[in-house]
């Protein structure tokens, strides 16, 4: 009897490569399996059921950061309300396919700029303007803005400052001197 508890509990807890059957199918619960134009439109009408929404998309998130092998965060300066406009987006082109659909597309996107291992948050101040982001991520930004020669190399805190104000201004984004989420959208698609 205690052998086929632990047989249980170790095939409960063994990391599972391919979560779906033979074709790639799976069985999709909640509101993940509902077509994109109910999403795109509790959004627009701002309705309750967007918040389900959002809590299917961390959950989403949650369970790809668990269950991909050499990851630890696909999506680590990503907001929820980021997620979803991107979903928005997508969804607004085609609202006859399924909500967990894009995200499945989104997760593939999300993969380029994935954390492999834990980083630590660092907290970044300009002007007005306030965030916490993966010293990592931020690491990567001030590389994408030299390579894009907005910046030279060994940089101030305020040059870096100004060479995030400068792209943000080549892109008609808010100007914040700071790698928000809008920047780095941008900027790491580059």
């Amino acid at each position: 009897m205690k052998a086929i508890i632990f047989i249980c509990i170790t095939f409960l807890f063994l990391p599972h490569s391919n979560a779906s059957d033979k074709n790639g199918d799976y069985a999709i619960k909640g509101i993940g399996g509902v077509k994109c134009s109910t999403f795109t439109e509790a959004k627009d009408k701002k309705d309750n059921v967007y918040l389900q929404f959002g809590g299917w998309i961390e959950g989403f998130v949650s369970a790809s950061n668990k269950n991909l092998t050499n990851t630890y965060d696909i999506a680590p300066w990503q907001t929820t309300e980021t997620l979803a406009t991107i979903i928005y987006t997508s969804c607004k082109k085609r609202p006859d396919i399924a909500f967990a659909q894009v995200l499945n597309q989104l997760e593939k996107q999300l993969l380029v700029d994935a954390l492999k291992i834990k980083s630590s948050l660092i907290q970044l101040n300009y002007n007005k303007f306030s965030l916490h982001i993966p010293e990592m991520i931020y690491v990567k930004s001030i590389k994408k803005l030299t390579v894009l020669k907005f910046i030279g190399s060994n940089p101030t805190k305020l040059e870096m400052n100004k060479a995030f104000l400068a792209y943000q201004k080549s892109k008609n984004l808010p100007l914040t001197g700071l790698p928000d989420q809008y920047t780095l959208w941008n900027l790491l698609a580059e």
